[in-house]
């Protein structure tokens, strides 16, 4: 078999290596689509899409972000081919834990469409630990704080395997919230005038005090960000402590998380350490504070946080390579439901499953139809509308079926790498079909 690498597709940044070995620093995960390459980070011009990740799908409004993918998926192999000697093309991607079923495709396709063979998913969480416990094994929190996205997940690998205990997150808090947040902040104390509140002046901005905040992270000196093309003739002084409160008020859910996530699935007298991964858990204040409200204690790591994701999928290309991968980690799934005829979910598959799984459940029609349609969602709430759908699927009856007649068994399937694939059994003919999930 060819060398299998392990790729870290960040919001902001991304990486590939094999085994112990990355083969390049941080990639710049922004690109410009009028040249179709990838691009610097601190490239603000209007051709440069930058954190489109967090809106990862398939259908009409993940084109961009798929192919943004697949230009730098190609740009890393391409990298990791040159550093090699070796032609790159087999390869693993972390991905977000709290990603759905049609993100993963995405993901998928995005590999397919860079002429790359994909061997599977991992969480990014899983991935971290897999890094962070390869060594010493212990039961851990990991506290995976990125660009774009945020995950919390409990692994334990006291057993000598990776157990994935429980996962949560939420896909579009990060750190660009907090850029923003600060952007937001400098306009309003200076009050800029909406006339400069264009959508380049503060992507600029938000450039701008991204600089600053990560300087303050280094230094713990006030920043001074410049605001002069906002009409204004003073900078911008961002302080620890206007620093700090502002993450605080952003980053609060994420330690109700964090809380919320082991005092379901762990014992009083189980004490977890925590794991910081994701770019944004440079910061030491904020590395402090999640200690201080969670009372973890950090597990010692001399690796730069928005390196570990990527040395864990390396590691773990490695044992897909070794055909070890799937005894080895253990991980779980979302919550899966359908929506019933009030809105509300019937759950088929509960939170926190470890995967591969398959679960049944039966439904009906609530109508005189020849179609079945039912609607399949992720998220934990009880109300569908409040959770993320996923898609529709469609079950011929072959025939008009009267109301409540047309009875089916629902047979779902979540994969080693949390792909879902679906079957209906008609209970009257017996009648199977798989089903392709129809997106709205």
């Amino acid at each position: 078999m060819s060398r299998i690498c392990g790729i870290d597709l960040g919001t902001t940044n991304s990486l590939i290596g094999h085994g112990d070995e990355l083969y390049t620093g941080l990639v710049s995960s922004s690109v410009n689509v009028r040249t179709k390459s990838q691009t610097g980070r601190d490239d603000v011009s209007d051709d440069v899409v930058s954190s489109y990740k967090v809106n990862m799908t398939i259908g009409k409004s993940g084109e961009l972000p798929i192919a943004c993918s697949s230009i730098i998926l190609r740009d890393l192999c391409d990298k990791a081919t040159r550093a090699t000697g070796e032609f790159i093309e087999d390869i693993v991607v972390s991905v977000p834990a709290k990603f759905s079923h049609t993100q993963r495709q995405a993901v998928w396709k995005a590999a397919e469409d860079a002429g790359l063979t994909m061997h599977g998913l991992i969480n990014e969480p899983t991935a971290a630990a897999i890094y962070v416990c390869k060594d010493v094994k212990d039961l851990v929190v990991v506290y995976d704080l990125g660009g774009g996205t945020f995950d919390v997940t409990i692994l334990d690998s006291r057993a000598g395997n990776y157990f994935v205990v429980a996962t949560d997150g939420d896909g579009h808090l990060a750190g660009d919230n907090f850029d923003a947040a600060l952007a937001e902040l400098a306009m309003s104390e200076l009050k800029v005038k909406m006339r400069f509140r264009s959508k380049q002046n503060i992507k600029q901005l938000c450039a701008k005090v991204r600089r600053a905040k990560e300087s303050i992270q280094k230094t713990g000196v006030t920043a001074y960000v410049d605001m002069s093309d906002f009409g204004c003739t003073t900078d911008f002084a961002l302080t620890v402590d206007k620093y700090v409160s502002t993450m605080k008020e952003v980053f609060q859910p994420t330690i109700n998380l964090t809380n919320q996530i082991v005092q379901v699935n762990l014992m009083d007298c189980e004490k977890p350490k925590i794991v910081f991964v994701g770019g944004s858990t440079a910061c030491p204040y904020l590395r402090q504070w999640v200690c201080d409200e969670t009372g973890l204690e950090a597990v010692p790591c001399n690796e730069q946080p928005d390196y570990i994701v990527a040395k864990g999928v390396a590691l773990y290309a490695k044992m897909i390579e070794d055909g070890v991968a799937e005894t080895e980690v253990d991980d779980v799934t979302k919550c899966l439901c359908i929506e019933n005829n009030l809105g509300m979910a019937e759950v088929v598959v509960e939170k926190n499953t470890i995967i591969p799984t398959t679960e049944v459940k039966t439904f009906d029609n609530t109508e005189r139809t020849r179609y079945l349609n039912l609607n399949l969602y992720q998220g934990d709430s009880l109300f569908c509308k409040d959770n993320d759908y996923i898609g529709t699927m469609v079950y011929d009856y072959g025939e008009v079926r009267e109301a409540h007649t047309g009875i089916v068994e629902v047979e779902i399937t979540v994969d080693h790498n949390g792909r879902v694939s679906l079957t209906c059994t008609d209970i009257m003919t017996c009648d199977t079909q798989k089903i392709e999930l129809v997106l709205k």
